[in-house]
């Protein structure tokens, strides 16, 4: 097996020519990801770093999620601050799982705004919300980075951290402790952020852990460590790490993440800092990323390759239905000159707004086939003259139509802009270029899709 030392530095030369997809999430701060599979989707539940953030400060979670492993789509607010009665302040690492029909989001948060944490579970119909938070907390858990784990017989734990990691079977409702919660041994090093996952009848327990002179203690970065058993309450075997904060990184901080199964294969979600390097208080604004993992014949977790492409798409973006604006692979980041943000549409889920003048969004393995004849894109400003540029390959690549962006009559009243495309052919990646008058606001975008036919009256 590699040492963690050279696997860490091949990351660090392939990062530096590498075409960059991660962090998967570009257009707002996150960490500490939990990722699901519901009905063949990926849902990656966050935290949700605060732009403006100079401590952990959250005040709301949103749920992502993507069936391509490359384009991303914001699918919203699934709780806020002020809907949870008990809570004041911090809404820290959350998880959120399915049974029976409901979708149970988990998260801690602080009672008292001076760092008091209990544990509260909010349920929806849907895995994007809106959520609805129960009264109180879940009685008998204090701490922090609450996660569910469902086995295969349908029996539901909580494991969350408090000073070591906690275990608990839970009620069937999902809602309250069933019995005297464990606390897992020989989870060495353990630090917060503890994960449950099994493989081949092995429970692994995953979780962020104290280094040398790392993080929590007053130094830079954090091991990523693992132990394993037969039997979910242990006794556990510890087996070291298997990745940690990249050494080359500065302000490297905490990780966090989580791993699942994604069809045959198995990621790991976990988060750096890379988004918000060089921004003020960029160690409370960090950004989630995701790789292949893979284990060894014993079961051990081989050492996690840190990429900048991420894992491969698991399938092409077909560009004639109706696709989400949000649904993204790349834009400028937070607090840069071209950033751009998502926000609620008026007829339901999120559009793209905060659009200003050379802001930019790309989409990656667009299929367009043997070529379409033309484009729309369903828009809404109050303003004149705006347009949307599309181009291939790269954001100055091969230009293959221009959209003109109509006075729709307000921010939210939706029209469709078309223009005639230039029949692109194949695989590529699509960038959106905006323009128009001003520096800011220019529209907003909610969908777009391509078809084989020239829109009437197309010019180009």
């Amino acid at each position: 097996m590699k040492s963690l030392l050279s696997v860490f530095i091949v990351v660090a030369i392939l990062s530096s020519v590498a075409k960059a997809a991660n962090p998967i999430i570009k257009f707002a701060y996150s960490a500490d990801p939990s990722g699901h599979v519901f009905h063949g989707r990926l849902y990656v539940y966050p935290s949700h770093d605060r732009v403006g953030a100079r401590e952990f400060d959250m005040t709301d979670y949103h749920a992502y999620s993507t069936d391509d492993l490359q384009n991303w789509q914001d699918d919203g607010v699934l709780i806020t601050l002020a809907q949870i009665p008990w809570a004041k302040a911090h809404l820290w690492a959350p998880d959120c799982n399915y049974k029976d029909g409901t979708y149970y989001l988990y998260f801690p948060a602080d009672t008292t705004g001076k760092y008091k944490f209990a544990i509260g579970v909010a349920t929806a119909k849907s895995p994007t919300g809106p959520f609805v938070a129960e009264p109180q907390p879940i009685p008998g858990v204090t701490g922090i980075d609450p996660s569910i784990f469902i086995d295969d017989d349908g029996t539901p734990y909580l494991i969350w951290a408090s000073g070591a990691p906690k275990l608990c079977k839970l009620t069937p409702d999902m809602k309250a402790l069933d019995g005297t919660p464990v606390t897992l041994s020989h989870c060495d090093n353990f630090f917060e952020g503890p994960w449950i996952f099994k493989r081949n009848g092995l429970y692994y327990v995953t979780y962020p852990a104290f280094q040398q002179g790392g993080s929590g203690r007053g130094g830079n970065g954090q091991n990523y460590d693992y132990a394993t058993s037969t039997n979910i309450f242990g006794p556990y075997t510890y087996h070291g790490s298997f990745t940690r904060t990249l050494p080359t990184q500065k302000h490297a901080g905490n990780i966090h993440g989580s791993q699942f199964q994604y069809g045959s294969k198995w990621y790991c979600l976990y988060h750096d800092f890379s988004l918000s390097e060089g921004r003020d208080h960029n160690g409370f604004k960090r950004c989630v990323d995701l790789d292949e993992m893979t284990f060894n014949p014993d079961g051990s977790i081989q050492p996690l390759v840190w990429t900048k492409t991420g894992p491969p798409a698991l399938k092409n973006l077909n560009p004639f239905v109706q696709c989400n604006a949000v649904c993204m692979n790349d834009c400028d980041a937070p607090e840069r000159p071209h950033a751009i943000a998502t926000q609620p549409c008026s007829t339901g889920g999120m559009d793209v707004g905060g659009i200003n003048n050379g802001a930019w969004i790309k989409y990656a393995n667009v299929d367009f086939g043997r070529g379409p004849a033309g484009f729309r894109a369903k828009v809404a400003s109050p303003l004149d003259g705006g347009k949307i540029e599309l181009h291939l390959d790269t954001m100055d690549g091969p230009l293959i139509g221009v959209c003109n962006v109509p006075n729709t009559g307000g921010w939210q009243i939706w029209k469709t802009a078309t223009c005639a495309v230039s029949k692109p052919r194949g695989v590529h990646a699509l960038f959106f270029k905006f323009f128009g008058p001003g520096t800011a606001g220019l529209f907003n975008i909610d969908t777009y899709q391509f078809s084989m036919q020239r829109p009437q009256g197309a010019k180009g």
